[in-house]
C-alpha cells in the first residue's frame, strides 16, 4: 500500500510541471500531425506548352510518347504562339517549343538547320535543357523508321529495314530489361508521405524525462526531506521519482508509434530504451549527486543524443 501511495504521489507531481505536459503533449500533437498529412504526389506537374504549325501528326504522336513513358514533365498543346508565350512569361510553363510549318520533313531528309523549332523560356527556367532532351529523344523514337528509308532509299527493301530497325531497338538479346517496381512504374501515380521524427523525438524526451525524474529526486534530498528514511528506502523513492518520468512519457511513445506504423519491431525497441534509460539514470546518479552539478551536465547529454539520433537517421 505504502509503495503504492509513493507511486501515485510522484506521478502527481510529475505530471504538475508545465515542461513535462508540454513534453507529452508535442508525441500527441506530431502524431496527429503526421496521421492527418495529406500524401503527396511525387510528380512536380513540370509543364511544357507545345504550338505546333506542322501539318503532320508527329507532334501529337511525340506527345503521345513522352506520355506513355512516364515523363516527369506535363507536354500540351498551346492553341496558339501567343497562349505559349503568355503560358511561359506568366510561369505556367516552364518552357515552350513552336515547330514551325514542315520541320518533321526537314528533319527527316536531314536539313536540321533549315528550319529549327523555336524554344522559349524565362532568365529563371533551369530546366529547359533537360526539357529540350527529353522532346528530342522521344521525337526520334517516332521519326527513326522514316529517317533511316529516306537515307537509304531502297523503297524495295523497306520491310527488311523496319524489322531489322525494330530488332535492333527493341530486341531482348541487345537489352534485357528488369523492372525494379512492381506493375508499371509512374511518376502521377507514386506518393509518399512526409516523414516526421516521431520515435526519435520519444527517445529523446525518454531519456530526458529520467534525467528530469532525478533531478527532482537530488533536490528533495537536498532539501533534506528525507533524512529519516533508510538507504533502502531512499533506493525506492530514487527508483520510484525516475521511474514515474519515465513512464507516462514511454506510454504516449507506444501509443503513438503503435498509431503511425502499426504492431512494429519499434514498439520492442520503445520498451527496451526505456529500460536502457531507467539503468542510465541509476549509474549516473552514483556519479553525480548534486542538482547543480545534473543541471548542468544534462544539456550536453541532450545534445549528444540529439547528435546521435541524427547521425543514426541519415545513415
Amino acid at each position: 500500500m505504502q509503495l503504492l501511495n509513493r507511486f501515485t504521489v510522484f506521478t502527481k507531481r510529475i505530471l504538475a510541471h508545465k515542461l513535462y505536459i508540454i513534453m507529452l503533449a508535442s508525441i500527441v500533437l506530431l502524431t496527429v500531425i503526421y496521421k492527418f498529412l495529406p500524401e503527396k504526389s511525387q510528380s512536380t506537374d513540370i509543364k511544357v506548352a507545345v504550338f505546333s504549325e506542322d501539318p503532320s501528326d508527329y507532334t501529337d504522336l511525340t506527345i503521345a510518347e513522352i506520355v506513355r513513358s512516364n515523363s516527369i514533365y506535363t507536354f500540351y498543346l498551346a492553341k496558339d504562339e501567343a497562349t505559349l508565350l503568355r503560358d511561359v512569361k506568366s510561369g505556367f510553363a516552364e518552357c515552350g517549343f513552336v515547330i514551325p510549318n514542315g520541320f518533321f520533313t526537314d528533319y527527316i531528309k536531314g536539313h536540321v538547320d533549315a528550319n529549327p523549332i523555336q524554344l522559349y523560356k524565362t532568365p529563371s527556367s533551369s530546366l529547359s535543357t533537360a526539357i529540350a532532351e527529353t522532346w528530342f529523344a522521344n521525337m526520334y523514337q517516332i521519326v527513326a523508321e522514316d529517317i533511316l528509308l529516306e537515307t537509304v532509299n531502297l523503297p524495295e527493301f523497306n520491310t527488311d529495314f523496319i524489322e531489322r530497325y525494330h530488332y535492333y531497338t527493341e530486341s531482348d538479346e541487345t537489352f534485357q530489361m528488369k523492372n525494379v517496381t512492381e506493375d508499371v512504374f509512374s511518376f502521377e501515380t507514386m506518393v509518399y508521405r512526409i516523414t516526421l521524427p516521431v520515435y526519435e523525438i520519444t527517445l529523446l524526451l525518454l531519456l530526458f524525462s529520467g534525467l528530469l525524474g532525478l533531478l527532482l529526486f537530488e533536490q528533495d534530498v537536498e532539501k533534506r526531506m528525507y533524512l529519516s528514511l533508510g538507504h533502502y528506502d531512499l533506493f525506492q523513492i530514487k527508483a520510484m521519482s525516475v521511474a514515474t518520468a519515465i513512464l507516462p512519457v514511454l506510454a504516449t511513445g507506444l501509443v503513438s508509434t503503435l498509431t503511425i506504423n502499426g504492431l512494429t519491431g519499434q514498439l520492442l525497441n520503445l520498451l527496451f530504451a526505456g529500460l536502457l534509460v531507467f539503468l542510465f539514470t541509476f549509474v549516473l546518479s552514483l556519479f553525480i549527486r548534486k542538482s547543480t552539478l545534473l543541471a548542468k551536465v544534462l544539456p550536453l547529454i541532450l545534445l549528444i543524443s540529439i547528435l546521435g539520433v541524427f547521425v543514426k537517421s541519415i545513415m
